[in-house]
């Protein structure tokens, strides 16, 4: 008896040892997630409309080792989630290709009566961007405003001024902010909207801090509303233009189409907008739209190659909107159809801003794939 509990203790001991060595594997941090490589994306045979998906798998997660930015005279933003922790590592790697950074940490709120600025910064992730010296992008943090009234009312308006410049006053090394949360173009132009910023702008400028406009401007803009939208670039050091998640309708379901980016940009530069003020919004995640279009999905870089690599589909090119899309069946049997920033589409998304003379905007870094940091 004691002979055959040793022995059950023996195999139990080997299974928990094979099991954790098994595990280690898997979960083995020293294994490089992502791998430099000499070779470039076109090298690499990514830089094309037609994308091998197989290939494509497997060259994603290398990006050059050479990491001299691509794009001279043209400024990149790039923002940061706390959520996915790739795009600090993502930030500290390709430092060199990006002009600003801004992390989405504070959300502004009016609750119980009581203006709150909530949220903090990475102290950990402050200090590697510090050790970069000179090198190091701007950093600009994302306030997102959620309630309206914080501009609307007067009084709440003068108790969020005074929040914002606290929270700059506190931070020194932030080279300012970026301001979110007005989507509407009507919010955008109103008289509350332009005072608030006329006097952020005024503080900022004294002090030699820089300001960006994270906002929507995707519909056709009214004569009067053009002399506001001028006065407003003029208040900013650089507008940053959502210009993704487009309404999926019959003619595609493409997240970005090049058709829509023209049309905002050359609505906006017709007013007189200074183009560097601009900057065009690229988006690094994907979506996946099913034929019922309800559970509408979106996708970082990382799981969109795990369903590549479960689905295995062919990659294709839709000519419309400039996009790489593939389909697929899930497992009800419901078609869905997944639009996707590939090399390809991105550059030619890129070369569209350095036509119009305009900035780029990255949300969010960390939903990309090494691959894509080649282009910039």
């Amino acid at each position: 008896m004691h002979l055959l509990k040793n022995f059950v203790y023996s195999v139990l001991f080997l299974l928990i040892v094979v099991n954790f060595s098994c595990l280690a594997k898997k979960t083995d941090p020293s294994k490089p997630k992502y791998l430099p490589t000499t070779k470039d994306h076109k090298s690499r045979r990514l830089a094309n409309k037609k994308l091998n998906c197989i290939r494509f798998s497997k060259n994603c997660f290398y990006y050059n080792q050479d990491l001299t930015p691509q794009l001279e005279n043209t400024e990149v933003l790039g923002y940061i989630t706390p959520w996915n922790e790739d795009g600090y590592e993502f930030s500290n790697l390709f430092h060199s290709k990006f002009t600003y950074l801004s992390p989405v940490w504070y959300t502004a709120t009016y609750k119980n009566e009581k203006i709150d600025i909530g949220g903090g910064p990475n102290s950990e992730w402050m200090g590697e961007q510090e050790s970069l010296g000179k090198e190091r992008p701007y950093i600009l943090p994302r306030i997102l405003i959620e309630n309206p009234q914080l501009i609307v009312n007067k009084k709440l308006c003068e108790e969020f001024k005074k929040k914002i410049f606290e929270l700059l006053s506190k931070n020194p090394k932030f080279s300012g902010i970026t301001i979110d949360g007005v989507q509407q173009i009507e919010f955008l132009i109103s008289k509350p909207f332009i005072n608030f910023l006329t006097d952020v702008s005024k503080y900022f400028q004294e002090r030699n801090l820089k300001l960006i406009l994270a906002t929507r401007l995707d519909r056709q803009i009214t004569p009067t509303e053009k002399p506001l939208l001028l006065k407003i670039s003029k208040l900013v050091d650089k507008i940053s233009l959502m210009t993704y998640d487009f309404p999926a309708n019959q003619q595609t379901q493409a997240l970005s189409p090049l058709f829509w980016l023209e049309f905002i940009i050359n609505s906006l530069l017709e007013i007189g907008i200074n183009p560097k003020s601009l900057m065009l919004g690229l988006n690094f995640y994907s979506r996946d739209i099913p034929h019922t279009h309800v559970d509408i999905k979106f996708y970082s870089g990382n799981l969109l190659m795990s369903l590549l690599k479960q689905k295995k589909p062919k990659l294709l090119w839709e000519a419309v909107s400039h996009e790489n899309y593939f389909d697929y069946n899930d497992s009800k049997g419901i078609h869905h159809r997944v639009h996707f920033p590939s090399p390809y589409s991105l550059q030619t998304r890129i070369n569209l801003a350095i036509k119009k003379n305009i900035g780029i905007a990255i949300w969010e870094i960390g939903q990309g794939l090494p691959c894509y940091f080649d282009l910039f």
